[in-house]
């Protein structure tokens, strides 16, 4: 038997050095809720952008995207 689980929404900073989370690895909802694929889709998108509008420098992207993202995704994870 696989048991749904609540996985906490990560706080803490979603990169370490050139390494990004995204998805369901720093905001797991559970599956009923419907929103995981859309999420990563989301974060994706908000990613490329920081990137793009930090002329790819990975530290102020990231944080970026984190900034940006994080409440959104808190939301969503909560209310699940």
């Amino acid at each position: 038997h696989f048991g749904l689980y609540y996985r906490q929404h990560r706080k803490d900073e979603w990169h370490r050095g050139r390494i990004c989370l995204l998805g369901d690895s720093c905001h797991a909802t559970l599956p009923y809720v419907g929103q995981g694929a859309n999420m990563a889709i989301e974060d994706a998108l908000s990613l490329a952008i920081c990137l793009e509008k930090h002329n790819f420098r990975i530290e102020p992207a990231f944080q970026d995207y984190y900034n940006q993202r994080f409440h959104r995704t808190k939301r969503i994870v909560d209310s699940a």
